[in-house]
């Protein structure tokens, strides 16, 4: 336990830390370095300041409403001239509202209190008490107010008797923004959702889930039932909070700034964490118009916007200007404000012939003697040696991967606080990373002697030279060795990224040509285990080893060509598919045959396996399933009118697309046909069964994909396209699908990229 008294203070901590931490130390800080500190604060922690310094800002009816430290002052537009000030105790005015008829004025305070002005004579009326720490937010409609506090909590006051009608519990964390209608409020919660809430009743009617970092921005059109979101995930969402469903996602390069976004129609325009602002149509899934930057765009970050009825957009920024836009053009069109001291504009409010702004009227290159003195050499010093070691971990946890590594560089102590495996685990969980690929053979020259421009005349771009490759294993080598001993999460990190960096652009190191087929066409290769196995139409199945890209077996057998195969998951049993209407079961460690599967009275189309269960699909339009542990059919599934051209299988349900144009759900221990999927007029060409979240995505040559929900046996989804589906295939991977084409009217394939997030195709 600690003996040392709360109370109890050093004469170090008196004399020299408290003044410390009282003054300006980022202004003493790399400009990007300061951004990045800041990037991590809620709009409330930006606005608190000093005394001086503008908390909130609003104009209404000719008035301006702002709060200070310890007060909100009311000026007159007409004369410029001061109409009252307000006081309250010993708080700070962090938020503050006008009702629509202009008669009271709401603030909310830093020692837990709402007050109710008058806003005729600037009289208090009520002091709002009840919340247990600071009011960060507030939302008034009519005369029924909503605040949210640093206590988690919501709190519903009538402003005329100034009384508390509903609490609304169980956010978990600080409010930070609210959106109220009148009946219901939007909040963000402790676990990235945002709520809507029937302020009556404090029934939660949607849970809205999307975002997986804190939201720190709303906008709430209750005419239109839209809600849009702004979160540190780096994206903007739009809801539609009558069906309770995201119906657009509009992701930035960067992590949005934390300051500001406005909807007018359809445009929404929002802020990036640089100097750059996005313009977005919210319609049809979101997609960017226009980037407001360029030469006459704002050099330091922007810190608020406001969006005019007449299509012009002002923005100011920490670089002291302040600046119009032309939205629907997406360009420049003056400077308003330009601050020539180094100060920068931190409030700013327009209307259609008005314009006010909140400036710091310090420069910048400005120091105090104590600053050069003893602040700057402080800042020179490695704070973090000087901190408990679970404190300093809990601030580098913080850091991205690319920052965790250029700090492993400053010294041992930082090395040995950013090469923490519970910090590189965490990373590595974040991204999936969670196995340890172990080392081949081809890695240690295996394909030296077999390179493919070498041996078989093929050119692959960017190639390394024989030497450089080995020179590049020998630097990798050492390096992963010496990160492995000290973090085992770190390498398995960096092992990850560079193997993501090679696809993207690195030189290829290594290559080979597996032989064996010799002239005769291949039918779909599949890799398992270190090993590929491929058919051929010389009527073979071979296997290679990819180590040494030798190989190891030829499995022959078949009269027919071979044109497909499937490996199990343990690797045991190779099946293979043949135009000899045989189904051949091989043992995957020998290269023995183990069964032949016959039976068939039509030529066999598609096959899929899930275990040691197998499903093949044939012309005459069944279905057969089969255990190849013993080679016995064990039900024939009959329904589909047409061929069944593509099946999927999770080891409990089937699911097959036909000719006949519908996907059927079969139950496989019983043989009964739990769903028909009906929608597409056409052949069903290519399936993709996604179980855990009971979706299947048909391809078909009707020019559409579907998506179905399993559980509903509806569809969810349709994307729409100008070409016919190619049976090659799609895959997923997440809400993105990727599809292969074949352009009809050009003969031209395409691949095409879609969200089924949005429900667009994204290209």
């Amino acid at each position: 336990m600690s003996d040392k008294p709360e109370s109890s203070k050093t004469q170090l901590e008196e004399d020299i830390i408290e003044p410390l931490l009282q003054k300006d130390f980022l202004s003493q800080l790399p400009e990007e370095v300061a951004y990045r500190i800041i990037g991590y604060l809620t709009p409330c922690h930006l606005t608190d300041r000093d005394e001086h310094v503008v908390t909130c800002l609003q104009i209404h009816s000719g008035r301006i409403v702002a709060g200070y430290h310890h007060a909100l002052r009311v000026w007159n537009v007409d004369d410029a001239q001061p109409v009252f000030t307000l006081t309250g105790q010993m708080g700070v005015v962090k938020t503050s509202q006008v009702s629509d008829d202009g008669k009271y004025i709401v603030s909310g305070w830093t020692d837990r209190t709402v007050r109710v002005w008058c806003g005729q004579t600037g009289a208090q009326r009520h002091v709002l008490q009840g919340h247990t720490s600071e009011v960060w937010c507030m939302s008034l409609y009519g005369t029924t107010l909503v605040s949210g506090s640093c206590d988690g909590t919501l709190r519903v006051w009538d402003i005329v008797d100034g009384k508390c009608l509903h609490i609304l519990t169980g956010h978990m964390r600080p409010v930070c923004c609210v959106q109220f209608d009148g009946i219901r409020v939007v909040v963000p919660a402790s676990d990235f959702t945002l709520k809507v809430l029937n302020v009556h009743t404090e029934e939660c009617l949607h849970t809205l889930t999307g975002h997986t970092e804190p939201i720190y921005l709303l906008l709430f059109e209750p005419e239109r039932d839209l809600v849009v979101s702004g979160s540190r995930d780096g994206s903007i969402r739009v809801w539609d909070v009558q069906r309770g469903r995201c119906i657009a996602i509009l992701v930035g390069h960067e992590r949005t700034w934390g300051s500001d976004m406005q909807l007018r129609g359809n445009i929404l325009v929002g802020c990036y964490a640089n100097s750059d602002v996005g313009v977005w149509d919210i319609r049809d899934g979101g997609s960017c118009i226009h980037r407001l930057q360029g030469v006459n765009g704002h050099t330091s970050a922007i810190t608020l916007l406001q969006l005019l009825d007449s299509g012009l957009l002002v923005t100011g920024s920490f670089d002291g200007s302040a600046k119009l836009w032309d939205v629907d053009k997406g360009i420049f069109v003056r400077d308003l404000v330009r601050l020539g001291y180094g100060g920068g504009i931190w409030r700013l409010r327009a209307a259609e012939t008005l314009l006010i702004w909140e400036m710091s009227d310090k420069p910048e290159s400005s120091k105090t003697q104590l600053e050069e003195d003893i602040i700057e050499p402080l800042f020179q010093k490695d704070f973090l040696s000087q901190l408990p070691q679970e404190v300093a971990s809990r601030i580098i946890a913080y850091l991205t991967p690319c920052d965790l590594t250029l700090c492993a560089g400053v010294s041992r102590t930082w090395q040995r606080l950013c090469e923490d495996d519970r910090t590189w685990r965490q990373k590595c969980l974040e991204k999936g990373y969670v196995k340890f690929d172990a080392l081949s053979f081809r890695f240690l020259g295996g394909w030296a002697r077999n390179r493919a421009n070498e041996e078989a005349g093929i050119t692959i771009c960017s190639h390394m030279s024989l030497q450089e490759a080995h020179q590049n294993r020998r630097e990798r080598e050492i390096a992963y060795g010496k990160c492995y001993e000290r973090s085992s999460w770190k390498s398995l990190y960096l092992r990850k990224k560079r193997i993501i960096s090679n696809w993207r652009s690195r030189p290829i190191q290594s290559s080979t040509v597996l032989k064996g087929h010799d002239e005769y066409a291949i039918r779909y290769p599949q890799i398992h285990s270190g090993r590929i196995v491929a058919g051929s139409n010389d009527n073979t199945l071979r296997v290679w080893n990819l180590d040494d890209a030798q190989l190891t077996s030829t499995l022959i057998g078949p009269i027919g060509v071979v044109w497909t195969s499937q490996v199990s998951d343990d690797g045991k049993y190779i099946v293979s598919l043949s135009t000899d209407q045989t189904q051949r079961v091989w043992c995957g460690q020998t290269g023995v045959q183990r069964h032949v599967l016959q039976g068939h009275a039509s030529v066999i189309n598609c096959i899929i396996l899930h275990g040691t269960i197998l499903v093949s699909g044939l012309d005459d339009g069944t279905l057969r399933v089969w255990d190849i542990v013993d080679g016995k059919c064990i039900h024939i599934l009959t329904g589909h009118l047409g061929m069944v051209c593509c099946v999927q299988f999770d080891g409990k349900r089937v699911v097959s697309g036909a000719l006949d144009g519908t996907v059927k759900v079969w139950n496989v221990q019983t043989g009964e046909c739990l769903q028909t999927l009906t929608g597409h007029t056409v052949s069903v060409e290519a399936l993709l069964l996604e179980p855990e979240r009971d979706l299947v995505v048909s391809g078909s040559d009707d020019k559409t994909i579907r998506v179905w929900d399993l559980q509903r046996a509806t569809c969810i989804a349709i994307l729409l396209s100008h070409w016919r589906a190619w049976d090659s295939g799609m895959q997923l991977h997440g809400n993105i699908l990727v599809s292969c084409y074949t352009d009809s009217d050009v003969g031209e394939d395409r691949v095409v990229i879609m969200s089924l997030s949005i429900l667009s195709t994204v290209e």
